[in-house]
């Protein structure tokens, strides 16, 4: 929809891009409706853009892909109408509903958040197991991970964020694991995300994960898998696609 209006590059920020997946993606969607842009590929993890760097090998001569590290905090600190797009893959649950809302001066915004996933269910049970929470405010500590896959609340911060009202101005998509098939993450990538991952971490504040505990308790749901028998957690769940395009 941008490509068919656009008579200059477009201006586009892949948010929370990580090695640069959804990166690459979007210059191919670029390129293949014939447009110019210029994305910007930002992400905390100095380490996980030096390899988008590396596998930017083939990208279109019509794309011209930069990086910055950057929080999604700082959103925030990009000036009003300076973007004409931009995507973020799950991304938009890391950081809280002020800073989240500056996603919403892009023209259009495509958004991909988690609906419901099993890991963040058993991360919720773990804040139980070590006392960080109450059992009672179980819910609300999914809630907190989980807020922008929550249709009511995406709805609000959508309309807020001046893009109309659903079906005019944004729409939801569910997204669901193909095949309904597991996929699993490792325990070692699981341990130091819930001590640095903003929607995790704040939601056990003060408190924080005790790891050797958790790992135990993680080891109730992992399986070993690969030569190295390292253990993995399955994980099932669904994510929601929300396009957002502002009237002009």
């Amino acid at each position: 929809r941008l490509a068919s209006k656009a008579d200059e590059p477009l201006a586009l920020m892949d948010a929370a891009a990580g090695t640069g997946a959804s990166t690459f993606a979007l210059a191919d969607a670029v390129t293949a409706a014939g447009a110019k842009a210029t994305i910007l590929a930002t992400d905390i993890s100095e380490g996980m853009l030096a390899v988008l760097k590396d596998n930017n090998t083939k990208t279109p001569s019509s794309v011209e892909i930069g990086t910055a590290v950057m929080s999604l905090d700082t959103l925030a600190e990009q000036p009003d109408n300076s973007l004409d797009g931009l995507l973020c893959v799950f991304g938009i649950m890391f950081v809280g509903e002020d800073q989240a809302a500056k996603a919403t001066a892009a023209g259009v915004a495509v958004i991909i958040t988690w609906e419901r996933i099993q890991t963040n269910a058993i991360m919720a049970a773990a804040a139980v197991d070590q006392g960080l929470i109450k059992p009672e405010a179980e819910k609300n500590f999914l809630r907190n991970i989980m807020q922008f896959g929550d249709r009511p609340f995406a709805t609000d911060f959508l309309v807020g964020g001046g893009f109309g009202q659903e079906g005019k101005g944004f729409s939801f998509v569910d997204v669901t694991d193909e095949g309904n098939k597991d996929h699993f993450i490792a325990v070692r990538d699981i341990l130091p995300m819930s001590q640095t991952n903003p929607a995790i971490a704040g939601a056990v504040a003060p408190g924080k994960y005790d790891m050797e505990k958790l790992e135990k308790f993680l080891s109730k749901f992992s399986k070993p898998m690969g030569e190295d028998g390292e253990s993995y957690v399955p994980v099932h769940g669904t994510a929601l696609l929300i396009e957002a395009t502002k009237s002009t």
